[in-house]
């Protein structure tokens, strides 16, 4: 029914507009229809608006006539920027100013929250900390670095087209809104604070600094033994120079008493002489002595300088080791491997915090047709360790009980979770780069063994903020299956804590069946993943297979994934044959 004042034909409008409305839905994804298929909507859009404008569907209200205008012109430019996109030859795109393509680019890189609610992004910011910064997280620190004022001026610029600037504004200002809200509650965490604010581009100049660090120094300590050895040369010098002079002093003056007593006659003047050349003789003795006294101590303090110098270049060395180990390998992981202590603090609460939730949604866990339920678990700490913000090298230590009707021989298990430090590493510097070891991960062993005498399993989890080395790692992962671990007492997993990868000999059915409870992935965590990776095979491909996908996920997860996206009208699960299930875009061409 038409509004008063308003004669316009709405179905009629909604028919000129429907190609339109089309690109402004599609938005990005447009420039990846074919040249042609866009140069027919081109046309089609361009028609329908002229149409438009000669009131070939009546006349209606402003506000309905300004929005509808806003669409017409978004839609031609969004066609526009995807020929400018593609690089490819359209005479229109000669009618747009670079600033329009440059506006029109920013709002449709960041249509991503146009679907997205403040708390989805939030979640995002926190599934960041623990599996790394995704396209969303850097479009956020892009428009807090800056991008945010150059729409906003772009907004502004009264060169662009009046309604491409009005619809950019609405989006814009809905977007701003959200990434405003998400980007202040991502600052109450340092990390994300770090992140953000171009903490990268900080870090990358801090090893820029520190890769010449040793050279500096290196020089300085150079400069200074040289320095050093100068003084040292110069002070023993002196105090030789000045014995060497009263000596001289003293021979000359006792050859001429001598010669002066030698030429007396008088036997009482000799005697005199004599206790003055006594006195003389014992003076020197005394001053010599002194000399000697004041040459040993300064030896002595030569020796104590040379062994406080010893100390701060093996502090230098040691700290210079560590900091080249990390870089190397930094170099051949692209991680940074420095591990601060409030890092490996938060770490520790990380693994803590979730291996107990983990534990208490897992109450029953099922080994070749067994299954055990946890009927107790503690939290084991490291005593009297100073200052406070040291990591506490906590266990986590769950007893399990085989659930049989008959009670008699009831398999018992002990399951230790371990988060593993080097906390004298920390104490010292503040930070760590060392890998846990081999032989550290044997003492665990070890010690799990004397711990769980009683239980029938001890299933062992070790954590460590630094990683392992290539050996420890190699005991359950390596490509030689009898090099593995692999015992009648003790199953073995390793999990970096930094990288969020757990490392377990699957040939051990226990490490099997508990490496879910182990992985510290919840279930909507492994589905956002799975998720987001099945996505980008369609993207990729056209196309995701189930078995493929289910290699690195739960089949249970693939399947309420693939079910799931096709509910949102956008994907179509297919059962083809010789490859089972199979999920594709809607209106794709099948494989």
């Amino acid at each position: 029914m038409p509004l008063f004042g308003d004669s316009g034909n709405y179905e009629c409008l909604e028919k000129l507009k429907s190609p339109a409305n089309r690109v402004v839905k599609e938005g990005f994804d447009i420039v990846y229809e074919d040249f042609e298929e866009r140069v027919a909507l081109w046309n089609k859009i361009k028609k329908n608006y002229n149409l438009y404008k000669e009131g070939h569907c009546g006349t209606f209200l402003n506000d309905l006539d300004r929005d509808t205008r806003r669409i017409f012109e978004w839609a031609l430019g969004v066609l526009a920027y995807s020929f400018y996109y593609n690089n490819e030859h359209f005479p229109a795109l000669n009618k747009y100013k670079e600033k329009e393509l440059e506006l029109i680019g920013y709002i449709l890189k960041y249509n991503v929250f146009e679907i997205w609610s403040v708390d989805d992004i939030v979640r995002e910011i926190m599934n960041a900390q623990y599996k790394g910064f995704d396209e969303t997280l850097n479009l956020l620190k892009e428009y807090y670095n800056g991008i945010g004022n150059k729409v906003d001026e772009c907004i502004k610029d009264h060169t662009i087209r009046l309604y491409i600037r009005d619809f950019a504004k609405e989006k814009w200002l809905s977007y701003k809104e959200k990434m405003d809200k998400a980007i202040a509650e991502g600052m109450k965490y340092d990390w994300f604070r770090r992140f953000i604010e171009g903490v990268d581009a900080k870090i990358e100049e801090l090893k820029g600094k520190i890769s010449g660090l040793g050279d500096y120094i290196e020089r300085e300590r150079e400069r200074l033994e040289e320095e050093f050895e100068n003084w040292r040369e110069i002070e023993r010098r002196k105090i030789e120079f000045e014995r060497e002079r009263l000596r001289k002093e003293f021979e000359q003056e006792k050859e001429r008493l001598i010669k002066e007593i030698e030429a007396l006659k008088e036997i009482e003047m000799r005697k005199e002489l004599e206790l003055k050349l006594k006195e003389v003789e014992e003076e020197y003795k005394s001053i010599i002595d002194e000399l000697n006294e004041l040459l040993k101590l300064k030896d002595e303090e030569i020796r104590r300088i040379e062994q406080e110098k010893k100390k701060v270049e093996e502090k230098f060395d040691r700290l210079w080791n560590k900091i080249k180990l990390a870089l190397e390998e930094e170099k051949k992981l692209s991680k940074d491997k420095i591990v601060r202590v409030e890092e490996a603090s938060f770490y520790e609460i990380w693994f803590v915090d979730r291996l107990r939730k983990k534990l208490s949604e897992n109450k029953t866990i099922k080994v070749n047709g067994r299954k055990f339920k946890v009927y107790k678990d503690e939290i084991v700490e490291t005593k009297n360790i100073a200052p406070k913000n040291l990591p506490k090298n906590t266990e986590i230590i769950a007893l399990m009980e085989e659930k049989k009707i008959v009670p008699m021989n009831k398999m018992k298990i002990m399951f230790r979770g371990v988060y593993y430090t080097h906390i004298d590493e920390y104490k010292k510097d503040g930070f760590d780069t060392y890998p846990m070891s081999l032989g550290e991960v044997k003492e665990l062993i070890e010690k799990a063994k004397m711990n769980g005498k009683e239980y029938d399993r001890v299933v062992l989890l070790i954590a460590s903020p630094t990683g392992f080395d290539d050996k420890a790692k190699e005991i359950v992962s390596s490509e030689d299956l009898k090099e593995r671990y692999l015992s009648d007492k003790i199953s073995l997993a390793l999990f970096d804590v930094k990288e969020k990868r757990l490392y377990y000999n699957e040939v051990d059915e226990f490490c099997r069946e508990f490496a879910k409870l182990m992985s510290l992935e919840f279930d909507d965590e492994e589905a956002i993943r799975c998720e987001k990776r099945v996505k980008e095979d369609v993207d990729v491909k056209g196309y995701a297979i189930f078995e493929e996908i289910a290699k690195e996920f739960s089949k249970n997860i693939v399947r309420e994934v693939f079910y799931k996206l096709e509910k949102t009208g956008n994907y179509e699960v297919k059962s083809i044959k010789d490859i089972g299930l199979v999920l594709i875009k809607n209106n794709e061409v099948g494989l």
